[in-house]
C-alpha cells in the first residue's frame, strides 16, 4: 500500500482497549473484526497513525495507535 511502512521485524503488542480491526487504515473503513483488551496481535507495518495487525488464524487489518500497547 502507498505509504505503508514496514517494520523491520514483526511486533507482538497487547491490546489496551476493545476495539475494531478495520479492512484499511480509515476510520470509515469496514470493519473487518474486533478485539478484546489483552489480546496479543503482531503489529506489521505502520501508515500514519494506523497499525497493520495480524491477528488469530492469520488474518490481518488496520488499528488506531491509541488501542494498542506494548507487552
Amino acid at each position: 500500500m502507498d505509504g505503508e511502512v514496514l517494520f523491520a521485524l514483526p511486533l507482538a503488542l497487547k491490546i489496551a482497549a476493545s476495539g475494531k480491526v478495520r479492512e484499511h487504515p480509515a476510520a470509515d473503513s469496514a470493519v473487518a473484526w474486533s478485539v478484546e483488551r489483552g489480546a496479543s496481535p503482531i503489529a506489521l507495518s505502520y501508515k500514519g497513525p494506523w497499525i497493520r495487525v495480524k491477528g488469530e488464524s492469520d488474518r490481518s487489518g488496520w488499528m488506531f495507535y491509541n488501542l494498542l500497547a506494548s507487552p
